[in-house]
């Protein structure tokens, strides 16, 4: 299982990706951006899928999170360009990519794009808000213990679920990289321990 190094503050490392859903009755295309270290993602609608597009999305991201060290995306044109090496460059960010045979290198990315399809197929289903769901999911814990949310503002924020306003204020969450490295451990070892391993193959051997 190929894991990525360990972050120590929010929106230090992301993945991103795009994606296809039916979406408001049409295939819509839209950009999943994930913190490695909040769990949290942004979803933005592509009206069309041009770099120009997608800097421009980056930007708007970058400008409300912190410019990341490390961004992480598949080998696809819409990343692996001399535009989007310029803009990484004068951005001051390094941009990596996953194998070209091996995607689960950007594993964050495709877990979250499977959950942001869930998601939108649920609000479709029942005519609900994006939006909302969204703000839903982002104040839900996960393994970890604490929300996206939690983990990124050090608090949650306010939904439509009744709560407390001490609920709402800020306290600080100890200890998230202790947090993500035994999740990582835990994760690894199962994938590890259901994952076959094949012998190596010699030249002209079936």
């Amino acid at each position: 299982m190929v894991t990525h190094q360990i972050p120590t503050y929010p929106f230090q490392y992301i993945s991103m990706d795009v994606f296809f859903v039916e979406y408001q009755g049409k295939q819509s295309k839209i950009l999943v951006t994930v913190d490695h270290y909040s769990d949290f993602f942004e979803l933005d609608l592509l009206q069309e899928l041009s770099l120009k597009t997608l800097i421009k999305i980056c930007k708007k991201n970058f400008s409300r999170h912190g410019i990341p060290e490390i961004v992480c995306t598949d080998n696809g044109t819409n990343f692996v360009n001399k535009a989007f090496q310029d803009f990484s460059r004068k951005w001051f960010f390094k941009h990596t990519t996953s194998a070209p045979n091996h995607q689960q290198g950007n594993g964050k990315a495709e877990a979250t794009v499977k959950i942001a399809k869930n998601l939108i197929k649920k609000v479709e289903e029942e005519n609900g808000d994006i939006w909302l769901a969204l703000l839903h999911v982002r104040n839900t814990p996960n393994k970890i213990g604490f929300s996206p949310t939690e983990r990124l503002f050090s608090r949650n924020t306010r939904t439509t679920i009744p709560t407390i306003k001490r609920n709402l204020l800020p306290k600080p969450i100890a200890d998230v990289t202790k947090h993500i490295e035994n999740q990582r451990r835990l994760s690894k070892g199962y994938y590890d321990r259901n994952t076959r391993k094949y012998p190596d193959l010699k030249i002209g051997q079936p």
